[in-house]
């Protein structure tokens, strides 16, 4: 045989066929919502959808929700929200929340007992991570982060990033809160610096 033939694998299939869905579903957005749909979902949850057009509707509908004009992104109704439940922590924990795929954060935020369950052990996980970033630090002999002065950072940078990148602000900021707290106040002062360490981010997102 010459050449090489090229066989769809399975979540390529199912997004195919999603596609001619949406297309009769919401003509004119089927790109963007065939993104959203497709990032991170399992091919169980694609089926499902395919399988029920009320599903899809559904679906489809919580999506266009954060994108209409006037409407928060799903970024921006994270961090909103998050705040009202931890005012403390409310980037950090946004962050965390947004490395969900978009169709289970959206759902997530319509649900209050389970957005306060996911806040809840987002928290936990953090303190976790950061209490044993502490004891590292400790060990070293280095001063660990003053956690209200790390909180007023991170406000700062995430209005800093909502402005040339508002449905990614959160991500953004969870993932520049991992730097140390010295480039973090070096961030918010250096145009170039944020630009640079914003544009790794994305890279690692794959944007």
């Amino acid at each position: 045989m010459s050449g090489t033939t090229h066989l769809p694998d399975t979540q390529e299939v199912l997004l195919d066929h999603l596609l001619v869905k949406l297309r009769h579903l919401s003509p004119g957005q089927e790109d963007s919502l065939i993104e959203l749909l497709g990032e991170g979902l399992t091919n169980e949850e694609l089926l499902q959808l395919l399988q029920s057009d009320q599903e899809l509707g559904n679906a489809v509908q919580t999506l266009l929700s954060y994108q209409q004009n006037g409407s928060l992104t799903l970024g921006e109704a994270v961090f909103a929200r998050v705040s009202r439940l931890d005012s403390e922590l409310c980037a950090q924990l946004s962050g965390m929340l947004l490395e969900m795929p978009p169709l289970r954060l959206a759902r997530l935020l319509q649900d209050e007992g389970r957005l306060r369950e996911a806040v809840a052990a987002a928290r936990a996980e953090y303190l976790r991570y950061t209490g044993a970033s502490q004891v590292a630090a400790a060990a070293a002999g280095t001063t660990a982060p003053v956690p209200a002065t790390r909180e007023e950072l991170a406000e700062r940078l995430f209005a800093a990033l909502h402005e040339q990148h508002p449905q990614l602000a959160g991500r953004l900021t969870g993932m520049l809160l991992e730097l140390p707290e010295p480039e973090l106040t070096e961030l918010l002062h250096d145009r170039e610096l944020l630009t640079l360490r914003t544009e790794q981010a994305l890279r690692a997102l794959g944007r």
